[in-house]
């Protein structure tokens, strides 16, 4: 139990507050109790690369820049996935993107430990260490900008095609509407929490898929357009391939295909 009042002090979250399981069962660390924790880390992060890249050697493992890219964003993607609050994620973001300062004296040896650990297993190692230590579910394989763009584009793309599906249903096989409505819905949730899993931005995902949702892609006919639509459906083989297919069902798979293998329990990897 001592390492749990030490990290509460460390953090400045009084021991107290800390829920503390039943004997012989094991809970996550709430996310926000981790927060100035990680801040502080973060701030080391940012001082140690600005300063490996002056005061370490050149072959350092420290001055690696596609690690210290892999390790930003695996870190980032780790903390969204883990349920970290929006604009925590997002300042940690911002820290990641700022220049740190530059050393004043290389042989500072506050300033060396900052880049200490990269020296000795690369800046990706060192944060795999420290999300293996928070326990936290570690996304090894973060999504790219580009994969990002290609989900929402794939997501963007299939919506006016289920929206005429939903309006055609409604005009002339009301009685299945209400299971079409929950089977979309559903692998829609599916999706989200997918996304959610790999790291994505959670206010990114939650705007990709706001229009998706059902009743917002369709509303009532007015009775005034109900024949029209109607005879328009009737003329139209597109949905009910659709629909009979289960073609409105392929865009989950779809996004999986895009999405890198699922986020591992970094529990068991050292």
């Amino acid at each position: 139990m001592r390492w749990k009042f030490v990290a509460a002090v460390l953090v400045g979250v009084p021991f107290l507050t800390l829920a503390v399981p039943p004997a012989g069962a094991t809970e996550p660390i709430a996310p926000a109790s981790l927060i100035p924790a990680l801040a502080v880390y973060v701030d080391a992060l940012v001082r140690g690369h600005a300063a490996a890249a002056i005061c370490a050697r050149p072959d350092s493992k420290a001055r690696d820049e596609g690690q210290w890219t892999a390790a930003r964003t695996t870190l980032v993607a780790t903390l969204w996935a883990n349920g970290f609050p929006t604009d925590f994620v997002h300042d940690i973001t911002a820290k990641f993107t700022m220049p740190g300062p530059a050393p004043s004296d290389c042989n500072d040896p506050e300033l060396l430990t900052d880049f200490y650990a990269a020296t000795q297993s690369g800046w990706l190692e060192e944060v795999h260490d420290a999300i293996h230590g928070m326990g936290l579910t570690l996304v090894d394989h973060p999504v790219s900008d580009t994969q990002w763009q290609e989900i929402r584009n794939t997501i963007a793309a299939d919506l006016p095609r289920q929206a005429r599906l939903l309006a055609c249903v409604a005009a002339s096989a009301p009685g299945l509407l209400p299971i079409t409505v929950h089977e979309w819905d559903a692998m829609i949730l599916d999706i989200g929490g997918k996304l959610v899993a790999a790291g994505l931005p959670r206010d990114e995902i939650a705007s990709a898929l706001a229009a998706a949702e059902a009743n917002v892609l369709w509303h009532p006919a007015a009775p005034a357009e109900a024949a029209n639509l109607r005879t328009s459906c009737a003329a139209d083989k597109t949905w009910s391939e659709r629909l009979y297919t289960l073609a409105e069902t392929t865009l989950g798979y779809a996004v999986d295909k895009l999405l890198p293998p699922p986020a591992t329990d970094d529990s068991t990897n050292n």
